[in-house]
């Protein structure tokens, strides 16, 4: 969409430099830069009046909506993405797997665990929280979140093992 002429919304001759920097703030997503430019354009064509400075206020919207985005995604319990179950499985125990492990299996067997064990690794694998954010948001002391994360992967790889290896 490539503007020539000054259009009615001073924010529609932004939309290139808009898309370009939605582009850097997904990470290469082209659907989710898309999705990001678009949401700032209908907020700037609801209220067209009371912008003042629309790169500056298309770009500041930008970046807002990218962290909200960001922000849900960090908190959604179901978005395992191959590196983090890589590294809830990447460790120097006894317990090896004859195959791949579906995600779905992975989801189910964590949503069985006791919460004491569950939260911890959701939120320090899940969620990409530091040991001493877990602790804060638990309340509980960090020896107790590596104590219990620890715990609940070592329960984790002994069912998916033994469902995983052939008897």
């Amino acid at each position: 969409m490539r503007r020539t002429e000054s259009s009615e919304n001073p924010c529609l001759d932004e939309y290139e430099r808009l898309l370009r920097t939605a582009r850097r703030l997904s990470r290469g997503d082209e659907h989710g830069a898309e999705d990001l430019v678009q949401e700032v354009m209908l907020r700037a064509v609801a209220n067209p009046t009371s912008i003042s400075a629309p790169g500056r206020w298309g770009r500041t919207v930008l970046r807002n909506l990218a962290r909200a985005r960001w922000a849900r995604a960090a908190l959604e319990p179901n978005s395992l993405d191959p590196v983090r179950i890589q590294l809830l499985f990447d460790d120097s125990s006894d317990q090896a797997f004859s195959g791949p492990v579906p995600i779905r299996r992975i989801r189910e067997e964590l949503g069985r665990l006791p919460s004491k064990f569950r939260e911890p690794i959701e939120c320090t694998f899940l969620m990409g929280l530091s040991i001493q954010e877990t602790s804060a948001r638990l309340e509980i002391p960090y020896r107790t979140v590596l104590s219990r994360r620890a715990r609940g992967l070592a329960k984790l790889r002994v069912v998916l093992s033994a469902e995983s290896s052939p008897d």
